[in-house]
């Protein structure tokens, strides 16, 4: 899944918005609607929203940095576009 980053104070909907909190403070969101992961934010970064850019109906104007989580990815991926790859949050 490909992530954004938007300020917190950006975000609007939370009423339409379900969440769960891992023992960790991982926190992530969906749709209460059709249940599509939406956000997820961390305790450690208090003011970023990372948000599931596929969720996203307008164009961005920044390109992908980096590859993240693929410790989780489904083994027939193949990430070939040369950005660095982390295994979990990149350091």
């Amino acid at each position: 899944m490909s992530v954004g980053v938007i300020d917190s104070a950006t975000f609007k909907g939370e009423s339409e918005v379900g969440s769960h909190t891992t023992e960790s403070g991982t926190r992530r969101t969906f749709c209460r609607h059709c249940g599509s992961t939406l956000t997820g934010t961390v305790a450690a970064e208090p003011d970023n929203i990372y948000v599931a850019t596929g969720t996203l109906d307008t164009p961005l104007d920044r390109k992908p940095e980096y590859h993240i989580f693929l410790r989780s990815k489904v083994p027939w991926i193949e990430i070939q576009d040369g950005l660095p790859q982390h295994q979990k949050f990149a350091d």
